[in-house]
């Protein structure tokens, strides 16, 4: 499936509008679900969400275990290692993805590459500001 980049706020050093690979979700919590975007982002190693998502899906990060991640400054940031079950648009099959919950501004929803790029075939084609998801053939759930 090809998905268009979108368009965001801001120019970039070209002057021209920002375009990111984000993808539309819908994450699948106990008692209700949220629609969401979700950039793709091949130098993440985890898929991270912001801790906001979390608490909006009931997901208790008490009983969760925490690990420290180093962001682009060298900061360590704490974050809650837990599973979350989401659904990409234009996929009928859910899966449950790995994810850091972190308490950050600057993060939002980050797919990177453990669980979700080891599940979908990810082609960047920023020529044509286009790239293209496809189910992993060598996962099985």
């Amino acid at each position: 499936m090809k998905f268009e980049y979108t368009s965001v706020f801001g120019t970039n050093a070209k002057g021209r509008l920002i375009k990111r690979p984000l993808v539309e979700l819908e994450l699948i919590g106990k008692r209700k679900n949220l629609k969401a975007l979700g950039l793709l982002d091949s130098g993440a190693d985890t898929t991270m969400m912001n801790l906001e998502y979390a608490k909006a899906l009931d997901i208790s990060l008490d009983t969760e275990k925490q690990k420290e991640y180093i962001g682009i400054g060298g900061a360590r940031i704490p974050c809650f290692l837990s599973l979350i079950t989401l659904k990409v648009k234009h996929f009928e099959k859910p899966i449950t993805t790995a994810v850091a919950f972190i308490d950050s501004p600057s993060v939002d929803i980050l797919l990177g590459q453990e669980d979700f790029f080891e599940r979908f075939r990810v082609k960047f084609e920023k020529d044509h500001d286009v790239f293209e998801l496809s189910p992993s053939p060598k996962v099985r759930d």
